[in-house]
């Protein structure tokens, strides 16, 4: 008897500590999407100096860029002919 009580405490344990190792797992594959900005908010980041770093995406509608806030932006305009 007593070594049955002794592999449910393993057990319960051994679920405990893996239910604490996926937890973390998760919580650290979480990333924030950007926020969506228009392009005149975009443009007047620029002119106050508040944009960090900008990429144009490859098909040219698209740009991400950090603000000096350590946030990440997201904004997406047409294609004028």
């Amino acid at each position: 008897m007593r070594g049955q009580r002794r592999n449910i405490v393993y057990f319960i344990l051994l679920a405990g500590l893996l239910a604490i190792v996926l937890a973390s797992i998760r919580s650290f594959n979480v990333t924030s999407q950007p926020t969506d900005k228009s392009l005149s908010e975009f443009i007047s980041a620029i002119d106050q100096g508040i944009v960090r770093a900008a990429v144009v995406k490859g098909n040219g509608t698209e740009v991400d860029w950090d603000g000096t806030d350590g946030k990440s932006y997201k904004t997406t305009f047409r294609e004028v002919y």
